[in-house]
């Protein structure tokens, strides 16, 4: 028989050796987020069937995940409760999706599975991944995305988009359904009455999309004040800036400002700070009202929270998947033979249809009351979660999760699989919820030392 020794060696290297392998597997996800994008143009142009392989990539990959999750599931015969909540939700919303909306698209189905898809696959490696490890790399691609976007905005950008074309810009937007060649994201009209003209925003070069890319950058700008990297903390903001993200932006302040409430603050001084931010904000808002009503997109934003949220007293339990949001304009359709949409009239055509670019609002003209706790439940599990101080990086993820939920309130882009997914997988490791390994203790170097 193996002794006690024998047995504590071994079990060592069987948890570190699945540290090892599963830290670098949910790395691997945010590196096919990171590069989906370029191979896809790249191949759109070349190799049509590859670019469509490269398209299914990360839900291929996640759908394995989730696969392995359920079928340890019905090994054990158990469901753990930290996996209760978003198998719920996906159940929810395929049977809402399925039997009771009468204008259901995939397209408006795959971003509402976005938070408990991308939730169990985080459940899934929380608790067996090396932190400090993981930290350094996801820190690292984000920065060389940024300063590769950097590149591809100051020095190789001219108003023919002569490198996007070449890359293969065209196939690929006409691949996704776009309809047109270089996307009209890249181009904001923010400043219009201002300026006279639309300018180009930042889209990297890697991520390639301007929206997805802005929003993105609330995490790495979160990361670098926590940790104290004050230069990268600049170059990023520069990025911000670049990208004309509102999103990104408001996102890093929500999330700065609510750690620093919370982590810094007693509990007096945090109240009289939110109520002069209050204050700040709404002179502010007050005084350049007219000028704020110039811009549109935050009109529309305005509106797609604001407009659901009346309309939820008159439709109380949501329309259904496909109902509202901008993939419901952009792709819903009016049901009349069956639940799956197939008719030709579009849903923007008829006045069920509520304003999109909110997140939330989608949410609530989908789900009606129910959208209320699939939008808040983990925020609210975020903001009663205590983590220590000095385990900055599981600060910093529920800090800037936070900040998107926030951003999601006006903002339908807060929450897309490539610009924010990688953030919600995140969650559990800040909610400190253990996945299919629970009970293997794994040895971690303290994160950083006083």
């Amino acid at each position: 028989m193996k002794s006690e020794g024998q047995r504590n060696i071994n079990a060592m290297i069987v948890r570190n050796l699945q540290t090892f392998y599963n830290t670098r597997a949910f790395f691997a996800l945010l590196i096919i987020i990171a590069f989906q994008n370029i191979l896809a143009m790249f191949f759109a142009k070349r190799m049509p069937v590859v670019a469509q392989a490269i398209f299914v990539t990360k839900e291929f990959y996640i759908a394995i995940v989730i696969f392995l999750v359920t079928l340890l599931i019905l090994m054990t015969g158990r469901m753990k409760k930290e996996l209760v909540i978003p198998f719920g939700m996906i159940l929810y919303l395929l049977v809402v999706s399925a039997f009771a909306s009468p204008y259901f698209n995939f397209v408006s189905l795959r971003q509402a599975l976005i938070l408990p898809v991308f939730l169990i696959f985080g459940f899934y490696f929380a608790g067996s991944i090396d932190i400090e490890k993981l930290s350094k790399w996801v820190f690292n691609i984000f920065f060389i995305a940024i300063l590769l976007g950097l590149f591809e905005r100051l020095f190789i950008y001219n108003e023919n988009e002569t490198f996007f074309k070449a890359l293969g810009i065209r196939e690929w937007a006409n691949m996704k359904g776009f309809g047109y060649g270089i996307p009209r994201s890249w181009y904001s009209s923010d400043l219009f009455a201002w300026t006279g003209e639309r300018i180009r925003r930042m889209p990297g070069i890697l991520i390639g999309d301007a929206v997805n890319f802005g929003q993105s950058l609330a995490f790495p700008l979160v990361y670098a004040f926590l940790m104290k990297k004050y230069i990268a903390a600049l170059i990023i903001f520069i990025a911000v800036l670049l990208s004309m993200s509102k999103g990104g932006l408001i996102a890093s302040i929500v999330a700065l400002g609510l750690y620093l409430s919370f982590e810094r603050l007693t509990a007096y001084k945090r109240y009289l700070l939110w109520f002069a931010v209050l204050l700040i904000v709404s002179g502010i808002v007050y005084a350049g009202l007219d000028y704020v009503k110039q811009i549109g997109s935050v009109m529309l934003h305005f509106r797609g929270g604001y407009t659901n949220v009346i309309n939820l007293f008159d439709n109380t339990f949501g329309g259904g998947v496909g109902s509202g949001g901008n993939f419901a304009r952009r792709f819903g359709s009016i049901a009349t033979s069956d639940a799956f949409g197939l008719s030709t009239k579009r849903l923007s055509d008829i006045s069920i249809l509520a304003y999109g670019e909110s997140y939330f609002g989608t949410m609530l003209s989908q789900f009606g009351i129910f959208g209320l706790f699939l939008y808040f439940y983990y925020p609210v599990k975020l903001l009663r979660t205590k983590i220590p101080r000095r385990e900055r990086f599981r600060n910093i993820v529920k800090y800037s999760a936070l900040g998107l939920f926030a951003v999601g309130l006006f903002a339908e882009s807060a929450f897309t699989y490539v610009g924010t997914g990688f953030v919600v997988a995140m969650i559990p490791l800040a909610l400190r919820t253990y996945g299919h390994n629970e009970t293997i203790q794994v040895r971690q170097k303290p994160f950083y030392t006083n």
